[in-house]
């Protein structure tokens, strides 16, 4: 991937989206641009309660591993010119983002899959675990088998 731009991080710091597509679409020759960010929603996805905030934990060291794991694999599938992964750690208010992924290709079907593998990937791939925290008490979010399910469907 020499030459290629690759921007993989874990953070608990925030993150400007806009920004970072603009460095991929400055960086890379390619045609095509597609990207996805993932935002903490207002209400808690299980109990459909308002929540205050979104508690996202990590199993350090490995989280990493897995992230440039799935993105070296997007990157050989797609022959991608550039891409992007951030995912957030910590304690993080309604509206921040939590996961940005972007994909720099020479043809939308690519950049599309692309962006749409590592997002399901980083889903259930990725030692995560979220703990929604409303007024009312707070709830760990339950593993989902549609997220394992479209991981799967990205297996070579």
């Amino acid at each position: 991937m020499a030459g290629d731009l690759q921007i993989i991080e874990l953070r608990a710091s925030s993150f400007d989206p806009l920004a970072l597509l603009a460095q991929l679409s400055s960086s890379v020759p390619a045609a095509a641009l597609a990207s996805f960010c993932g935002r903490v929603r207002a209400t808690g996805s299980c109990s459909g309660q308002p929540i205050d905030s979104l508690l996202i934990e990590h199993y350090p060291g490995m989280a990493e591993q897995c992230m440039n794991e799935v993105a070296q694999r997007a990157h050989r599938r797609w022959q991608l010119a550039g891409l992007v992964m951030i995912h957030r750690y910590g304690e993080l208010a309604v509206g921040e983002p939590i996961v940005l992924t972007a994909a720099a290709a020479n043809h939308r079907a690519a950049a599309f899959a692309a962006c749409r593998m590592m997002i399901d990937c980083l889903k259930s791939e990725v030692p995560f675990w979220k703990r929604e925290i409303g007024a009312t008490g707070s709830s760990w979010v339950p593993a989902r088998s549609a997220d394992a399910n479209a991981a799967q469907a990205w297996q070579e």
